[in-house]
């Protein structure tokens, strides 16, 4: 397999041909694993004690003489074949069988092969059967090393990084990669080469300061031949990426990290992916008969760890990110909800602050807590943590630890959780007294979903279940406005934190934050007052009102279609907790329904 780098700085063209001339061919690209042979069939043939071969792109391969192609022999009958003149017997190349993607040819062949120092062979094959007293040509394994330039921007649907793709006589054409190249010599570093390349291919300028190592991958292509790449990542850069090289090059494009384009360079593939991982090293050695191009049922990277990163701490770049925040950070403890898409991490300060930093698990829930930490938030005073740095790149914040334990799952006296359900609706009425309302939208329910909800939740629900909801959302366009307030959103015991010592409790968690109706905060932490009237009094007390009759009869239709949601997204990531409260939930609203109440809600003493 020839060198991904030479794809995107062009290809040489090398000329060859047997000894009496009717054989001629041209060859592009640069040569790969150069190695001189001695086995039983190289020395047979040649009557010498080894051959000397070196490998091509076979879609760079021309037969220019008079003869056309050379005659074939097969050396190893449906395996491999060697091409000679039928004139003279010059020995030219050898081919396998199978839809390999590399030719060899005999430097011998080559017009330069006396001059061109790219023809040295690095290793010795078959050193077993060479004749026992011929040196080895070499004693090292060497491997070329390229560098692949991550040029990352944010865009719509996330982190997006600009790829290439390659068109006319080269190898892998039609295939995306990342820009790339190698290195010129000994005399340039590999942020030299990445710069040189990256202005060479799209045109644009890196300063050396904005180059970050992302990963490296040790790669072996199916053709036998290895490398080494680094892969470095740059997000700010000056000019616009364009086509520099049209002859090798046919397109280029943002591409979201999540939705890479197909076709794509397996190697190249196998470096975002780890680089997606937070990985600093992998191995991506493919066998032969793999495809040149990604498949993930041939998928062959393997993720190494880096011994200075703790088995839970997050990746490289969010560990800088948080350092940069908040000085040297000596032990990170993961805190993630048992939850698809949870990342939270506790961490500790060398001078023994305390912090958590999260990554989001999309642009929007991380722009809500972020606005909600900028806006609304600060008012609760030390109810709440504070924001101190945010990445919108890596969806990431850092922001003050609180102390405290969860309720969620928590066991106390009756009398000591009216106490804090007082507490919690004191807490809900600052959250939604802490910017002035503004007037209803018309909006009164997501009802958009809901017909896909129910598909996914039907054989889950109880019988009655399907009509019942579709009973209570028929009305909801006929409910009166209510006035939109900030709300939290998730607003439930495993968001709130009690800390006795302090007297305190507290609130985290405000991705789901947004302006709607003060009874959506009410949604899920009804179900922790269900059966409790006198928790539900508590809340209303530290409200300091109750729900109006609107109020209760828009809650109604939150809990019901909350509910529906809870159960097929229970069903889709296999969480049995969403799906039992969900089905609980529509248990107790019907209930509620058939003795007269209107919601789940305790009929309040008017």
């Amino acid at each position: 397999m020839p060198r991904l780098p030479d794809l995107l700085t062009g290809a040489r063209a090398r000329s060859g041909g047997c000894l009496c001339g009717a054989i001629r061919f041209t060859v592009t690209g640069e040569p790969e694993d150069p190695h001189i042979c001695g086995c039983a069939h190289c020395s047979h043939r040649s009557g010498s004690p080894f051959q000397w071969w070196t490998g091509f792109p076979l879609t760079g391969l021309s037969w220019t003489g008079e003869h056309g192609e050379p005659a074939w022999y097969d050396t190893h009958p449906g395996k491999t074949k060697r091409g000679f003149c039928p004139v003279c017997g010059s020995h030219i190349a050898a081919l396998d069988y199978g839809g390999t993607a590399v030719v060899g040819i005999l430097v011998t062949a080559l017009d330069d092969h006396r001059v061109d120092p790219a023809h040295v062979p690095l290793n010795q094959n078959r050193l077993n059967e060479a004749a026992p007293w011929l040196a080895p040509a070499a004693t090292r394994h060497q491997e070329p090393v390229d560098v692949h330039v991550i040029l990352r921007r944010e865009g719509l649907a996330g982190p997006e990084v600009l790829l290439s793709r390659r068109a006319g006589q080269v190898y892998a054409a039609g295939l995306w990669h990342l820009p790339s190249g190698h290195l010129d010599g000994p005399h340039e570093d590999v942020v030299e080469a990445l710069i040189r390349e990256a202005k060479e291919e799209t045109g644009v300028g890196i300063d050396p300061a904005d180059v970050r190592h992302a990963v490296t991958v040790h790669h072996r292509s199916p053709g036998g031949g290895a490398r080494v790449g680094v892969l470095f990542e740059v997000r700010r850069w000056s000019g616009d990426p364009r086509i520099l090289e049209p002859a090798v090059c046919d397109a280029m494009g943002w591409y979201p990290l999540a939705e890479l384009p197909s076709p794509m360079v397996a190697y190249c593939r196998a470096g975002l992916d780890a680089y997606q991982a937070g990985q600093q090293f992998a191995v991506h050695f493919q066998e032969p008969g793999d495809p040149i191009e990604f498949e993930a049922t041939a998928d062959r990277l393997r993720l190494v760890a880096s011994a200075g990163a703790a088995p839970d701490a997050p990746g490289l770049q969010v560990r800088e990110f948080a350092e940069q925040a908040v000085g040297c950070i000596t032990s990170w403890t993961d805190t993630s909800w048992a939850r698809e898409g949870s990342r939270v991490w506790r961490a500790r300060g060398g001078e023994g602050g305390e912090w958590f930093v999260k990554i989001h698990q999309s642009d929007r829930f991380h722009n809500r807590e972020v606005e909600a930490y900028r806006s609304w938030v600060p008012s609760l005073g030390p109810a709440a943590p504070r924001l101190v740095a945010t990445d919108p790149g890596l969806r990431a914040i850092v922001i003050t630890a609180v102390p405290g334990l969860s309720l969620h799952g928590a066991v106390y006296r009756p009398e000591e959780q009216q106490r804090l359900f007082h507490r919690i609706g004191e807490l809900a009425a600052a959250i939604h007294r802490s910017l002035p309302a503004l007037p209803g939208d018309g909006a009164t329910a997501a009802l958009g979903k809901l017909e896909r909800h129910l598909d996914a939740a039907r054989d889950h629900l109880a019988p009655g279940d399907e009509d019942f909801v579709r009973q209570v959302t028929a009305k909801a366009d006929q409910l009166s406005d209510l006035e939109l307030v900030p709300t939290h959103g998730d607003f439930q015991l495993r968001n709130l934190r009690w800390d006795s010592d302090a007297d305190t409790l507290y609130v985290i968690d405000f991705e789901r934050s947004e302006r709607g109706p003060a009874v959506r905060d009410f949604v899920r932490l009804a179900d922790a007052w269900s059966g409790r009237p006198d928790l539900y009094e508590a809340v209303m007390a530290g409200y300091g009102r109750r729900l109006s009759q609107a109020e209760e009869e828009h809650l109604a239709v939150h809990q019901v279609l909350d509910a529906v949601s809870g159960i097929q997204y229970g069903i889709a990531h296999g969480d049995p907790e969403l799906v039992e409260r969900g089905r609980r939930t529509l248990a107790q609203l019907r209930t509620a329904c058939s003795s007269g109440s209107p919601t789940a809600t305790p009929e309040p003493t008017r």
